[in-house]
């Protein structure tokens, strides 16, 4: 006998959802920072080539290589604050008009798709141990079950052979370990 419990079954259904929203999050999050990048190398490349007839900017739109998002949204600040005044030589040298807007639009996708991802990943975390908890409440209901009917039926083995077949609970950490056989080590011949 199985029982279904709606609880555990609607614990479960969140966990799924959480961690298939939090892979999906990932996803979004790699594209808005790849996006964000690119924006980002097209104003350093741009930097380059002014500094050519204006020393030092190269190094005012330097983009660090092999850094995490925080680094590279805060890069990603910077550039756009540092380009504002020299916003009409960028369009000048081929950055559309709207390259500082689409830097601050792209700053804000990563922002969002961080947070949606933490967001998803917690509604994860918080159903795998409510999950745990529902778990852990049935197995104490059913332990306390189990010493009143073996008080009350203790004389009628036909009831509790039916009992025992019926409240049969194994945890997970019980399961894997009855999963892996117990072998003694062989002495060696000597």
């Amino acid at each position: 006998m199985f029982y279904h419990s709606p609880q555990l079954e609607a614990h479960a259904a969140a966990q799924t959802s959480g961690k298939s929203a939090s892979k999906e999050g990932s996803k979004l999050k790699a594209a808005a920072r790849v996006a964000l990048q690119d924006d980002l190398e097209a104003i350093s490349r741009t930097a380059r080539a002014m500094a050519i007839t204006t020393p030092g900017l190269e190094d005012k739109f330097r983009l660090p290589r092999n850094i995490g998002d925080q680094a590279l949204l805060a890069a990603a600040r910077s550039f756009a604050q540092d380009a504002v005044p020299l916003k009409a030589e960028f369009i000048r040298r081929g950055l559309s008009a709207s390259f500082l807007d689409d830097l601050n639009a792209g700053i804000a996708a990563l922002e969002a798709s961080i947070d949606h991802k933490a967001q998803k990943r917690g509604t994860h975390v918080a159903a795998t141990a409510a999950l745990d908890q529902t778990t852990e409440d049935g197995i104490n209901v059913v332990r306390e079950l189990d010493a009143i009917v073996r008080n009350i039926f203790r004389h009628d083995s036909a009831v509790l052979a039916e009992w025992t077949s019926a409240s049969h609970t194994e945890s997970v950490a019980h399961h894997a370990k009855a999963a892996q056989p117990h072998t003694q080590p062989t002495p060696p011949k000597g």
